[in-house]
């Protein structure tokens, strides 16, 4: 999972510069939250297309020529868990904070 999740935050470094700052301010806020796809890490950078549909369907993220369209795309960069691998939220959430960490 780390590995995944690295990647996606070096997808962000690159397409969206400052991205750590903003997540930081929403986990500041207690607003961050990896389940949760308004509160997510895509959820707060308002990437994610249709939140709304977001739990029942493919997930659409489209953002400076970048598109995640499946679930299995979504994981690819760590903005999902596994099941499979029996990974949860809060590990991802973990993660995802020590990388906005390591970008401060």
């Amino acid at each position: 999972m780390v590995t995944r999740i690295e990647k996606g935050a070096k997808l962000l470094d690159k397409v969206r510069p400052g991205w750590a700052r903003e997540v930081n301010g929403a986990m500041l806020d207690g607003l961050f939250d990896m389940a949760d796809p308004q509160h997510c890490v895509l959820g707060t950078l308002e990437l994610v297309d249709n939140p709304g549909s977001f739990m029942f369907t493919n997930p659409l993220v489209v953002f400076n020529g970048i598109r995640i369209t499946t679930w299995n795309e979504a994981r690819k960069y760590g903005f999902e868990t596994d099941a499979e691998a029996d990974e949860s939220y809060s590990e991802l959430e973990e993660l995802w904070r020590e990388q906005i960490n390591d970008r401060l």
